[in-house]
């Protein structure tokens, strides 16, 4: 058979899905390569779904108070195995669902603002001409879930602790900004339970005293975490529960960023005591 001639244009697409795993219309237009429409992406993605059946997609219909979600479109197989063979990856470093029961309808926001972040993390660190060594999200499995009882694979993120007990951030990356690397975890909070957030920080605190993290991943340092909020009051709210705790030790401090989810990757962060800074190493 003929092999399958794409424009660069679509082969941009693939190789973002392949890198993502999952990804909007919107947010292909931000990665760039492609289409500098929401509208003239779908009509892309919609000839490479139906037409080429290089890609698919999961729709969410109208929520009740957001309207209409955006469809979330991944690598088909065969979107996958053209993107190997185009792009000289090796299959390990493409990302695609390898089954019809990876879904995403539990967590639609929480998810895009992951993949948000994960886009705008990568493009500040180009920007600066640094390099993204690995990054990690809560949906990424570790393994293959058909494989495993119950039908749950583990995830990437899934890091052991003392006592058979796990932690699992929302993204983990090792970053290197041309002088030495960097590792960190990331906890996106949706909603307002403050206290909620609070308390998962602290588990964190407790996690940073052990040194897991950098012995799970083989990182010869430290790691901080970033916190990263939907409501900027719940995020207030946090940094003040965490101040104000007599059980807290000053040194972890510089351990903990905070700031409210925006469009782009945040130029300032705060501390939990207020004081502002930049993000580690940038």
């Amino acid at each position: 058979m003929k092999p399958e001639i794409l424009p660069d244009s679509a082969l941009a697409v693939l190789g973002h899905l392949g890198e993502y795993r999952f990804l909007t219309a919107a947010q292909l237009v931000r990665l760039g390569g492609a289409r500098s429409t929401p509208r003239s992406m779908s009509n892309l993605l919609r000839q490479l779904e139906s037409k080429n059946r290089l890609v698919g997609k999961i729709s969410f219909g109208v929520h009740p108070t957001e309207g209409k979600l955006e469809n979330v479109y991944f690598l088909s197989t065969k979107g996958a195995a053209l993107l190997e063979r185009e792009s000289g990856l090796p299959a390990e470093a493409i990302k695609f669902p390898k089954s019809s029961g990876t879904l995403f309808q539990r967590d639609y926001f929480h998810r895009l603002a992951c993949l948000d972040f994960q886009i705008a993390f990568k493009a500040a660190l180009r920007g600066r001409g640094f390099d993204c060594l690995r990054f990690d999200r809560y949906f990424d499995p570790a393994g293959d879930a058909r494989a495993t009882r119950g039908g749950t694979a583990p995830v990437l993120t899934s890091i052991p602790l003392a006592a058979g007990q796990t932690i699992i951030p929302d993204a983990m990356a090792i970053y290197h900004n041309g002088e030495r690397p960097f590792l960190f975890l990331a906890e996106i909070s949706m909603g307002n339970d403050a206290k909620r957030v609070a308390n998962q920080l602290r588990a964190h605190i407790a996690v940073l005293g052990s040194g897991a993290v950098s012995e799970h991943f083989g990182f010869d340092r430290g790691h901080f975490v970033a916190c990263l909020f939907e409501s900027t009051s719940c995020m207030q709210s946090v940094m003040r529960q965490l101040a104000d705790d007599p059980g807290i030790g000053e040194h972890y401090r510089r351990h903990f960023l905070f700031a409210p989810i925006a469009s782009g990757f945040p130029e300032e962060w705060n501390l939990w005591d207020g004081l502002r800074m930049t993000f580690h190493g940038l």
